[in-house]
This record gives structure tokens, sequence and C-alpha cells, in this order.
């Protein structure tokens, strides 16, 4: 007779049955814990979506957004709310407050060491950009120099941007060269940078991620 302290037992191969039954229970539990992952993320997110709509709708004076648009703030939000990090606070800019003066002429700012962003809402694909542009000095803010920084958040924004045409392609190289035409001879490896970010291999290469994804 088996004594109660006899515990060998648990080191006996579980039978065909047996696994089936754990595997199931596993699997059960998986979808459990994916469920309650995914109910914690939406409750997460359904406050700064609904922030984003609501500036969107006050920016363009209630006028009625695009399931498109909507799919690109739910693209700025989720990419602003990492699941390993802290979120990175959006201020979504408005027309007739004193923030938006002093903002608007540079587009939209980043305030790396306290993640935030101060942008225009999404409201279509030039917002959108610019979006992603000031959650790219957030998430890359390790390079050293004014021209690095910028074309870094750039390169980050172009990586993840849906949409992508002559026009948008227009304006990062005008928010870019802005900065290029103050660079002196020591600033020399900024402006080659600059110089790629702004060819048409670059423009070519953002319009081939997208048609493949």
């Amino acid at each position: 007779m088996m004594s109660i302290h006899d515990y060998s037992f648990l080191d006996r191969p579980l039978d065909a049955e047996a696994r089936d039954h754990v595997n199931k229970i596993d699997f059960f539990l998986a979808r459990m814990r994916a469920a309650d992952a995914t109910k914690a993320r939406a409750q997460q997110l359904a406050p700064r979506l609904a922030a984003a709509a609501a500036a969107a709708e006050a920016w363009l004076d209630g006028a009625r957004l695009s399931d498109e648009v909507r799919q690109w703030q739910r693209l700025v939000v989720e990419l602003a709310t990492p699941r390993d990090a802290a979120p990175i606070e959006i201020h979504w800019l408005h027309r007739y407050k004193q923030v938006s003066r002093l903002v608007s002429p540079r587009g939209g700012v980043a305030i790396p060491v306290n993640r935030q962003i101060y942008t225009p809402p999404v409201v279509d694909d030039q917002s959108l950009q610019t979006a992603l542009h000031e959650l790219g000095h957030v998430y890359d803010d390790k390079s050293s120099g004014t021209l690095q920084r910028e074309v870094a958040a750039w390169r980050w924004a172009l990586a993840r941007m849906p949409v992508w045409n002559r026009e948008l392609w227009r304006e990062m190289v005008r928010c870019i060269l802005g900065y290029a035409a103050s660079a002196e001879l020591k600033d020399l490896p900024g402006v080659a940078l600059v110089d790629d970010l702004c060819s048409e291999r670059t423009y070519r290469e953002v319009h081939v991620r997208i048609w493949t994804q």
C-alpha cells in the first residue's frame, strides 16, 4: 500500500488522456488570460481615444470624422500607450488656446524627458504625420545633435505611417530643411543624414513598405 507520504506517483508520465486534459486546461487558461489582457487594454485606451476624437471634432468645429481618420487616431493613441512602459501624454492642441499659438509655428512639440507631446488633433494625413513625428522624438531621444534628433524622429514616423504621398514628403522636407538651413561646417554629419532622408530613394522606400504590408 502506498504511504501517505509517498509522492513518487507525481513523477510518473501522464498517459495520453491525461495529457489531453492538461492541454485543454492550459488552452482554456491561456484564452482567459488573453481575454483579460484584451479587456484591460481596451479600458486603458478608451478614454484616450475619446479625447483624441473630441479634440479632432473641436478642431473641425464639429465636422464628422471619417473611419480612416479614426483609425489614424487609434494608431497614434496605441503607439503613445505602450504595454511595457509609461504612457506618453498627448496634449491635443485647440485652435483658440494660447498654447496652440506657441506650438503651431513648429507644427508640434515633444518633451521627451517628461514623455509629453503637444500636437494638433489627427484630422488628416498631415496632422497624423506631425503626431507620429513628435512621438518619434520621445521614443528615439538618444541621438546627439539637433539634426540627428530630427532625422531620427522622422525615420521613426516614416516607419509607421500608413499613408504616404508627395504632399507629405514635401511637408517633411520643408520642416527639416528649416533646421538644416542654419547648419554650420561642424554639422556636416547631420546635414548628410538630412540629405538622405529627403532623397527620392527614401521617398520610394516608404512607398514600398506600405505597398508590401
